[in-house]
């Protein structure tokens, strides 16, 4: 991984393919979130595989690496708040 040693505790990631995410894991970040507005989701990955699915309509919360942050995926997401306009939902 580049970055000359630095080693961010999180990283976000719009659609990620799998390696990039696989190397932010492998670089000693402990929390990767991959944004997928397609599908209307994010996946928070973990080391050792662990993996959680945050529906749209769900919030990210930074757990133990990022204490007290959190964020609703339609409010913090543009691509998601419009689509949730575009159908005619409210966003949270």
């Amino acid at each position: 991984m580049r970055g000359g040693g630095v080693r961010p505790a999180a990283s976000v990631d719009p659609s990620s393919k799998g390696r990039k995410t696989q190397d932010w894991l492998e670089a000693g970040c402990r929390m990767v979130i991959v944004i997928d507005p397609k599908k209307k989701a994010a996946v928070i990955c973990r080391p050792g595989g662990v993996r959680t699915i945050i529906p749209a309509e769900g919030e990210i919360e930074g757990g133990d690496v990022v204490p007290g942050w959190r964020m609703g995926l339609l409010t913090g997401i543009p691509a998601l708040r419009d689509l949730a306009v575009e159908i005619g939902r409210k966003p949270v």
